[in-house]
């Protein structure tokens, strides 16, 4: 699934055409990642959090060439889902394969 994707369904779930969502979604996006880039958590009801987290520097190895190296502090993301999406997640058990 991709952004363009996103579009399709959600053009079709308001029955607009995709040049009108387009802009919205590309609006919605570029405000999380404000948000993100300023440190703040995100909150969505019923959907779920994104947090912004401070990584550590530390060891990692080069899998090709076996080097040790350390990785730079950085700031990463963690997103935890809502109860309610996690709940409507795992209702669908046909859809839940024995390979997943």
């Amino acid at each position: 699934m991709n952004r363009r994707n996103i579009e399709k369904i959600m053009a079709a779930k308001l029955d607009v055409p995709e040049i009108t969502v387009r802009p919205f979604v590309q609006a919605f996006l570029e405000t999380i990642s404000d948000c993100l880039m300023y440190r703040q958590h995100i909150t969505i009801q019923n959907f779920g959090t994104f947090k912004p987290w401070k990584q550590v520097s530390r060891p990692v190895r080069n899998p090709q060439t076996g080097e040790s190296l350390m990785l730079r502090p950085r700031i990463s993301v963690k997103f935890t889902p809502s109860k309610s999406l996690f709940n409507k997640m795992n209702s669908c058990t046909d859809l839940i394969s024995e390979k997943d």
